[in-house]
């Protein structure tokens, strides 16, 4: 969830709930989510990825998407960002 569903979801869930995973990207933090640990190249894009994100959108099974990086990110971030785009499951159009 983004945008106002994932903010009337922090009230309702907040220990269920993600804050600024992207931000966090590339650097050694943990998000506990129910009793579970996630990296935050883990988490973000295999959400969107599930059919109730983006592919609940589309009505189909998404496989390639086109993933950005802020410009203030560094080297490592950008790494993790691509990792985290074929963690997910998704081809990156750059990679081809």
């Amino acid at each position: 969830m983004v945008g106002e569903p994932a903010r009337r979801q922090a009230t309702i869930n907040p220990e269920g709930t993600i804050y600024a995973a992207k931000r966090k990207m590339g650097q050694d933090y943990k998000f506990k989510v129910h009793g579970k640990e996630y990296t935050p190249s883990r988490y973000p894009l295999l959400s969107a990825k599930d059919q109730r994100g983006c592919g609940s959108l589309f009505g189909d099974k998404v496989v390639e998407a086109v993933i950005t990086c802020p410009a203030y990110f560094d080297d490592n971030q950008r790494q993790a960002t691509k990792d985290a785009g074929e963690i997910a499951g998704l081809e990156s159009f750059k990679d081809r």
